[in-house]
């Protein structure tokens, strides 16, 4: 045999291979949980679209759970980057807010199925603190919030919002306010493009007691 032919697969290489095996796992299951539903979607038909074997599956993912807080991790990090760009040139911070409630309720209203199982996954782990106060949190807690929290608190320093109040208070409350006006969307009609005006109507209200004072005119 000759060893000068052999192929050594370099450690880089492999690596990649993986992260492109494990993104097209993900991929895969994010279109048929659109399509076809958590529930209903089997990890046979997860490995079969994105054309690996079980094991492979189950070398990246320990369940179907997992692929949806990846999924979820993604789509976060795109939103964290936009408000964070945002905020960097300069654009108002309230302005970033409800352009941040636009660009999530037009995601939501094109996948439905996967904004379901979002936020049910949020409400169960919910369930679960309350339970079991040692229950851990979800790993996405943290995450989900962010993207707020970096806008409460630029909209602070800004003087858009009242300064007086916590932060990580202000960020709870309205981000708890728009998980809630999503999830009475979807158990609801579903009318398409009833969501958006009534999240940006809803928020009008909210941020009505929370703006910063202005000065009296005389």
């Amino acid at each position: 045999m000759d060893r000068s032919s052999t192929v050594v697969e370099q450690p880089g290489r492999r690596e990649k291979k993986k992260a492109l095996t494990r993104q097209a796992i993900i991929d895969a299951a994010g279109k048929l949980f659109s399509i076809r539903g958590f529930d209903a979607t089997s990890i046979d038909e997860i490995c079969h679209a994105a054309d690996v074997v079980k094991g492979t599956f189950y070398y990246h993912f320990k369940s179907k759970e997992d692929l949806v807080i990846e999924l979820r991790r993604a789509m976060t990090s795109q939103l964290e980057e936009y408000v964070i760009g945002e905020l960097t040139s300069g654009k108002p911070p309230l302005e970033v807010l409800r352009d941040l409630m636009v660009r999530d309720a037009r995601w939501t209203e094109e996948n439905e199925e996967l904004a379901v199982i979002f936020i049910s996954q949020i409400y169960m782990n919910r369930a679960a603190s309350l339970k079991n106060p040692d229950h851990p949190p979800s790993v996405l807690r943290g995450a989900l919030r962010r993207p707020v929290s970096a806008v409460v608190e630029a909209a602070q320093k800004a003087g858009q919002l009242r300064a007086d109040l916590d932060a990580a208070e202000l960020s709870e409350m309205i981000f708890g306010f728009y998980i809630h006006g999503k999830r009475c969307w979807l158990n609801n009609a579903r009318k398409p493009g009833a969501l958006e005006p009534a999240v940006l109507r809803w928020l009008d209200m909210l941020l009505q007691g929370l703006q910063a004072p202005t000065e009296a005119t005389t």
